[in-house]
């Protein structure tokens, strides 16, 4: 599934969605299949802290053909083992987690390996350097989950940014056209849980009107 997300942009697939960090079963199942159908979502990250290793392996090995089905990578944040476990497409990890070179040698070349840099171009430049596929950088706006350290950027690399950090459909616009590949969304989408697809589809709304391809 690599070879999703390092394409070059060519469509409106910008949506970089992060499952809620509470495990609701089957909800989060049901929900993810709803959301998938919008057409706007290129990787989903499992982002359970709290959860133990063996829920994480079973919400990954149930939603892994969902996302394949509907031409999404799925990764692991944090957990490269459980990344390999699983066999999902790759792992997410922070500056304090397994470095990226480590994380390439355990899941492979083919593997989706994702960093997270804040606001520092030298961290992203490390992260190519080792074999990164993704560099993310935030948080750009004010959010519960995610403090804020320092001014991030958008600039662009040889491999794709993601911006995270408030994203909402309003100023998700700004970034992209400014050279963000993608935006990482949790809070604006997980906090409605009665309706994200609602949010949702004020995301795609916004990016079929808004964004300059």
């Amino acid at each position: 599934m690599q070879n999703l997300v390092i394409k070059k942009r060519v469509d409106q697939k910008r949506l970089y969605l992060i499952s809620p960090p509470k495990l609701k079963w089957p909800y989060l199942f049901n929900t993810v299949q709803r959301l998938m159908g919008f057409g706007i979502i290129s990787i989903l990250q499992l982002r359970l802290k709290n959860e133990n290793d063996d829920s994480i392996r079973h919400v990954a090995k149930k939603l892994l053909p969902v996302c394949h089905k509907n031409n999404v990578a799925l990764i692991i944040n944090d957990r490269a083992d459980l990344a390999a476990e699983t066999k999902s497409d790759g792992v997410h990890i922070g500056q304090s987690d397994m470095p990226s070179s480590e994380a390439r040698k355990l899941l492979g070349k083919n593997a989706l390996i994702g960093v997270s840099c804040h606001d520092s171009l030298d961290l992203a430049t490390r992260a190519v350097y080792d074999g990164a596929n993704y560099v993310a950088f935030g948080s750009f706006f004010s959010t519960k989950t995610k403090k804020r350290k320092g001014r991030p950027t958008t600039s662009k690399f040889k491999i794709p940014t993601v911006a995270i950090g408030g994203i909402d459909p309003k100023n998700s616009i700004p970034l992209i056209n400014s050279g963000a590949d993608f935006v990482a969304v949790m809070s604006n989408i997980w906090k409605h849980q009665k309706t994200p697809w609602n949010r949702l589809e004020i995301f795609r709304k916004s990016f079929d009107k808004n964004l300059k391809i």
